[in-house]
């Protein structure tokens, strides 16, 4: 995939797990360290937004691990709405729909 629109994920073993199970589209959006991308579950067909966390880059003077435990618990709160299929075993968060869609 081309990745002249933002961050795919580096080459690791849990970053060939995701890539044997979804494949990355386009990018949906952008901030200070990471990028989400549009992604289709291979086996279903079923679309999803995955976000890619860059913590390697230099975020300045933001601590990217609280940042990070702040949007792991958003989603413990939303846990139970209908467009978050919930935490997979990996840790990966399924969200379907849009956040005007999530907050409603």
């Amino acid at each position: 995939m081309d990745d002249s629109d933002g961050a795919l994920l580096e080459e690791n073993e849990a970053t060939q797990i995701f890539y044997a199970k979804y494949k990355p589209k386009e990018k949906l959006g952008a901030g200070l360290s990471s990028v989400v991308r549009k992604c289709v579950h291979k086996a279903s067909g079923q679309e999803y937004a995955v976000k890619i966390v860059d913590k390697l880059s230099d975020h300045g003077s933001c601590d990217i691990g609280e940042v990070t435990k702040n949007e792991a618990d958003i989603l413990k709160t939303l846990s139970g709405h209908k467009n978050i299929s919930g935490e997979s075993r990996d840790g990966v968060h399924k969200v379907k729909g849009t956040v005007t869609e999530i907050f409603e």
